[in-house]
């Protein structure tokens, strides 16, 4: 049985990128212009993004996770 990694790396990448994007939007927002409120609108929208993309891909590799844990669990000896 050949199982292939590529939903746990597409979890993995997708935390990756979540939290990249997560750290360039709070770059943005830290470094706002003082009292530009039109200027952090899309930082936090996106910063809002980021955090459901992190969800989501934490849930993928979660799946992976207990998918594989049961897998193992009908096929070890008992």
């Amino acid at each position: 049985m050949d199982i292939k990694p590529t939903a746990l790396a597409s979890g993995i990448q997708g935390i990756q990128r979540g939290l990249a994007g997560a750290r360039e939007n709070a770059h943005s927002i830290a470094t706002a212009q003082q009292g530009s409120v039109a200027g952090l609108a899309e930082p936090l929208i996106g910063l809002k993004q980021n955090l459901v993309q992190v969800q989501a891909s934490v849930e993928v590799v979660k799946t992976v996770d207990e998918t594989l844990a049961s897998l193992l669990e009908d096929f070890s000896p008992r």
